[in-house]
């Protein structure tokens, strides 16, 4: 009995010996777990035996796996499970018997209906940390309903103040919501686990996508509590002008964001526009927004004349702060991304000759070309081991 170790983990982090089960899919969940994974938890993702969705979808795929799953599931045990049935739920419960912290994101009330809610578990393991993550919370007249990204982004107010996206019916490239809400759970996981260093006890911690969001828009909810007036779809416009995307004159793309006096000072010789400084209309920023569609017509004409490496050599010549909008492709083959070391080899298991990105943090001491980035195991690929070591 006790937890089932795997003889196969040789990587030393900071977090070895946390034993985490893992009941969430999609990507929120799953990325909780991947950072605990990455930094050397023992994780054990238990699937329904259909697996985890996001196995199967797309946009692209390698070896028939879903890209999204390969990129959020490494270095992981996979375990299938039916908690529909309750004997599979007593295998679940052994397991639990000596983990440190469970991750779950079913609808409010299905962890309840099987037995295995907070105030049950706390009695198998009362040192358990019980990580709820849903869409809208666990109470309230939202709670049952259910959500994705894009839904929170819809409820939670972003797209009310993101005028292209309305006028478009286009959404944001990636999950933003789903990211920021495992990250965020992440650290209050971890925070769980030193405040049980101070009490002995477990806790439980929950997060939402709608939490999530209201984090991502808080400005705008303390700008309506401070004026009264409900953002409109051009609240989500620049704070300071300019602040977008331009148009050079090659027919390509760049962004043009300046934040500050002394940067828009910058920024006019580097168009070679110094008399702008002399105007008593651009003195401020104040000033300037209130002319923001004159100022950014000029600019329009002014950058079209030239190609964008052109600006941006020009811009970064005087450190005004811009960048071309780069494809993917764009990214990863820029030097920068090299240097960073963002792309790791992933190893082990059945996915091959496919390469992972790293989490966007570094520790000293904790090279990540040093630590294992372990592809994403079969669908239930440890089952039997793990239910061998529990008998």
């Amino acid at each position: 009995m006790g937890w089932p170790s795997d003889p196969t983990r040789k990587y030393v982090g900071p977090l070895r010996g946390l034993k985490v089960v893992d009941l969430s899919r999609i990507i929120a969940g799953p990325l909780t777990s991947l950072y605990l994974a990455d930094l050397g938890a023992d994780v054990i993702k238990v699937e329904r035996p259909t697996g985890d969705e996001m196995r199967g979808y797309g946009p692209s795929k390698w070896q028939g796996v879903g890209t999204t799953f390969l990129a959020i599931n490494r270095n992981k045990r996979s375990m299938v499970l039916d908690l529909n049935r309750a004997e599979e739920r007593e295998i679940l419960l052994e397991l639990l018997a000596d983990a440190d912290v469970l991750i779950e994101s079913f609808r409010p009330g299905i962890m309840t209906r099987w037995g295995l809610d907070d105030a049950s578990l706390r009695e198998v393991n009362p040192r358990l940390i019980f990580c709820s993550i849903t869409g809208f919370g666990s109470d309230g007249p939202a709670a049952g309903l259910g959500a994705n990204n894009l839904i929170a982004e819809a409820f939670g107010g972003s797209t009310s103040v993101s005028a292209e996206i309305q006028a478009s019916r286009l959404r944001t490239g990636p999950p933003m919501t789903d990211f920021f809400t495992g990250t965020s759970t992440a650290l209050a996981i971890m925070a769980a686990v030193m405040l049980r260093e101070q009490t002995g006890e477990g806790s439980r911690v929950t997060s939402s996508l709608l939490e999530s969001q209201t984090t991502m828009v808080s400005a705008y909810i303390l700008g309506y509590l401070a004026t009264g007036v409900d953002p409109s779809p051009e609240a989500g416009l620049p704070f300071t002008v300019p602040n977008q995307s331009f148009t050079a004159g090659d027919g390509l793309k760049f962004v043009l964001a300046v934040n500050s006096e002394d940067m828009w000072q910058r920024m006019c010789r580097a168009i070679d526009k110094p008399e702008w400084l002399e105007r008593p209309e651009y003195a401020s920023n104040a000033l300037r927004m209130q002319r923001q569609q004159e100022i950014i017509e000029q600019l329009d004409a002014i950058v079209a004349e030239r190609p964008r490496d052109h600006w941006i050599a020009a811009f970064a010549e005087q450190r005004v702060t811009a960048s071309p909008i780069n494809s993917v492709a764009q990214l990863v083959a820029h030097p920068q991304f090299a240097e960073l070391e963002l792309l790791q080899d992933m190893t082990g298991g059945d996915i091959k000759g496919l390469r992972t990105v790293r989490p966007p943090f570094s520790i000293s001491g904790l090279p990540w070309s040093e630590v294992p980035h372990v592809a994403p195991p079969a669908l239930g690929a440890d089952t039997d081991t793990i239910k061998e070591a529990l008998r």
